[in-house]
């Protein structure tokens, strides 16, 4: 891998920062080429988050970080102490929110924690993990701050299991309230080391309890 020597940065490789995302867009818009090299970023967010803020973070790290092989934006302050009237904050991320990931095509681990619940479709969240065909560990916001309704179901387990073999780590917040898949769609996981659904309301025991 060759890295451009005149970047500020041209050997760092891991980055933790604090900051609000709406910060960190300005910062990674002036500064072009900081640190080419990198590969761990780890981001604490300190302020609540629209989700087209997000995605505009996302766009900027994929072309900032091209070698980039493990994203963490996460939320280690509960904000939710500090009231307010903008529901955008707390609205769902849809697709088009989380596809620049698949623009990272050397991303290994995605961690995610944030207000609003992921809310892809089955299909939609299978198609974004088979174009990042280096993913091992995702977590998606299994625990959202703000617990609203999901259109991504439990049944997408045996569809990411077709899918997505390489996957390692997984957590989802999902819904449970559906009905049973037919056995000859069941896949079996193959390198699945951890699966955690988080906040989860646990609504049809019999469906999940089968495909687990």
């Amino acid at each position: 891998r060759t890295v451009n020597p005149a970047a500020p940065f041209p050997q760092l490789t891991s980055l933790m920062l604090q900051c609000a995302l709406d910060e960190l867009c300005r910062y990674l818009s002036l500064a072009k080429g900081i640190a080419p090299g990198l590969l761990l970023f780890h981001i604490d967010i300190i302020s609540k988050t629209k989700p087209v803020t997000l995605q505009t973070t996302l766009t900027l790290i994929a072309t900032a970080f091209p070698v980039l092989t493990s994203l963490t934006i996460t939320r280690k302050e509960d904000l939710s102490v500090f009231d307010d009237d903008d529901e955008s904050t707390r609205l769902p991320l849809h697709n088009q929110n989380l596809r620049p990931i698949t623009n990272m095509p050397h991303l290994q681990s995605f961690e995610l924690n944030f207000e609003g619940v992921v809310s892809l479709t089955n299909t939609e969240l299978c198609s974004l993990l088979t174009r990042c065909p280096s993913m091992k560990i995702l977590r998606l916001n299994h625990e959202p701050m703000d617990l609203g309704e999901t259109v991504l179901t439990i049944n997408v387990l045996p569809m990411i299991a077709q899918n997505c073999p390489q996957l390692e780590v997984l957590a989802l917040y999902v819904s449970t309230d559906v009905d049973p898949l037919e056995t000859s769609l069941l896949f079996t996981f193959k390198n699945l080391k951890t699966i955690d659904l988080g906040l989860s309301v646990l609504e049809n025991t019999a469906v999940v309890a089968r495909l687990l």
